[in-house]
């Protein structure tokens, strides 16, 4: 019965996350959800919300998974960025998702930063699965956002991205020209330049 759960769940969701009202409407059990967790063959990404297990989960998966909890609008920034572009060492145990000021969560793994402008249109990388911010829009992001991420992660990102060729000052200072924000990170520039 567990086998025969697990591949009809792998048949309606693939790849993608589900809801136990979705397994529900297919046939399964809360009884045989739970069996498949047990045997480690469905995993339990929040309340109520589950994937079919496949070895580690990618990055890539688990920005899919957030986006899927957290709804559209929705972008990947900041740390999570960072950790996408391989500009810190540092390891995030939630995802941090841009968001509109008024969504709120209480899920476990996500952290949101509510803003009032999203600036969908500039410097944002539009997947199938998920949206992120581009290098130059998570650094410019970093650097003016120095209440959520310490400075010094900022500027270590930016030296990063710099050495490493992902982006060029000037792409930074256009990025943020777009967003209002030169004013801001002016000083950080000049210092680098």
């Amino acid at each position: 019965m567990k086998m025969m759960a697990q591949q009809i769940l792998a048949k309606h969701f693939k790849n993608k996350p589900f809801l136990l009202k979705e397994a529900r409407t297919i046939g399964i059990t809360r009884y045989e959800l739970k069996k498949l967790i047990e045997l480690g063959r469905v995993v339990k990404l929040a309340h109520g919300t589950y994937s079919l297990f496949k070895g580690d989960i990618s990055l890539a998966q688990q920005f899919k998974n957030a986006t899927t909890l957290i709804g559209k609008p929705s972008v990947i920034c900041l740390l999570s960025a960072l950790e996408f572009y391989d500009l810190t060492d540092l390891i995030s145990k939630e995802i941090w998702l841009m968001v509109p000021a008024d969504k709120r969560t209480h899920k476990k793994g996500v952290r949101l930063f509510r803003t009032t402008h999203l600036y969908l249109n500039i410097g944002i990388i539009k997947n199938q699965d998920f949206d992120i911010t581009s290098v130059e829009r998570t650094l410019v992001d970093m650097l003016t956002h120095t209440r959520q991420i310490a400075i010094a992660v900022a500027i270590e990102a930016l030296r990063r991205a710099l050495h490493l060729n992902k982006t060029t000052l000037s792409k930074i200072v256009d990025t943020a020209k777009k967003l209002g924000v030169l004013h801001r990170i002016q000083s950080y520039i000049e210092a680098l330049a």
